[in-house]
């Protein structure tokens, strides 16, 4: 059985699959809400995530009839949902989301440093707000120095659940595509060390990017005995939910294009090329050789 985990911006949905066939109808689903905090005049958006594993949790006694065969759990996550770690993974700070406007001056502060056109050639993404990792990590630096001080790993929320279920910290290329830090042009499993270095952002702060589909490792003994699972279950780090959308609709080829209304908009046109550009933000897909704008 498989286990496919989305954490969500506003809420989780979980559904048990078998493994046989293309598309099968699940066998279990679930879904569980979460109140995401809006404050200061609506500039600023995180939650807990905490909320997260108490959903994941809810989810796995909901269907603790089924969860005790699942052999494979692979993850789909809010991105960012940028989260400060400890070398425990414990959360730091809430999860600086997407909307997010709070780095709105560390957004122009990364253009300014490395230039506009250095980033797209790389990172094929411009800094904004909640949108860029970077800038909310710089965020954390200016105005929270204790937390960045202390924190051992910075990741999304896929890297958080994943570490809570293995030990492990790690990321997808999907994900860190949405870093201003990863080199999505070459989309290649590495991190930009001229970028995070102009920045004295040391590259083992951030987790080690493997592709969507591979384990980063299985359930550990205790968390597979709190939660019901008998089999240790490989955990795929799985990717960005709106990625995993397009695949799931089968958004693959050259110029395929998805409409995905979630929390927020989003178009998306498949491409075989990195075709970097002022006018749209790109993520890898989590097909080789592919990207999405």
């Amino acid at each position: 059985m498989i286990l496919a985990v989305d954490i969500g911006t506003t809420g989780m949905k979980m559904g048990v699959f078998p493994t046989t066939g293309r598309t099968p109808d699940p066998v279990r689903q679930f879904s569980q809400e979460y109140d995401v905090n809006i404050y200061n005049d609506g500039l600023f958006g995180d939650i807990e995530q905490d909320k997260w594993k108490r959903a994941f949790t809810a989810g796995c006694e909901a269907m603790e009839d089924v969860i005790s065969d699942v052999d494979v759990i692979s993850l789909s996550g809010t991105t960012p949902g940028l989260t400060a770690m400890d070398a425990d993974g414990e959360a730091l700070y809430p999860a600086i989301l997407m909307l997010d406007q709070r780095s709105r001056k560390q957004a122009r502060h990364i253009v300014e440093t490395v230039g506009m056109e250095s980033l797209l050639q790389t990172t094929a993404n411009m800094p904004v707000a909640g949108g860029c990792s970077l800038a909310s990590i710089l965020w954390i630096k200016d105005n929270c120095p204790e937390v960045f001080n202390k924190t051992h790993k910075f990741g999304h929320s896929n890297t958080y659940i994943a570490h809570w279920l293995t030990g492990n910290f790690a990321i997808d290329p999907s994900s860190a595509s949405l870093t201003a830090l990863y080199n999505t042009v070459a989309n290649d499993l590495t991190w930009n060390e001229d970028i995070a270095s102009a920045f004295s952002l040391s590259l083992g702060r951030l987790p080690n990017i493997v592709p969507a589909y591979e384990s980063v490792g299985r359930v550990s003994e205790a968390i597979s005995r709190k939660l019901g699972f008998r089999k240790a279950p490989a955990v795929l780090i799985g990717g960005n939910d709106a990625v995993l959308a397009a695949y799931s609709l089968g958004i693959e080829q050259p110029g395929e294009i998805i409409n995905v209304n979630g929390t927020c908009e989003i178009a998306m046109v498949c491409l075989d090329k990195c075709l970097v550009s002022a006018n749209y933000n790109i993520r890898a897909h989590v097909l080789p050789d592919r990207w999405l704008t």
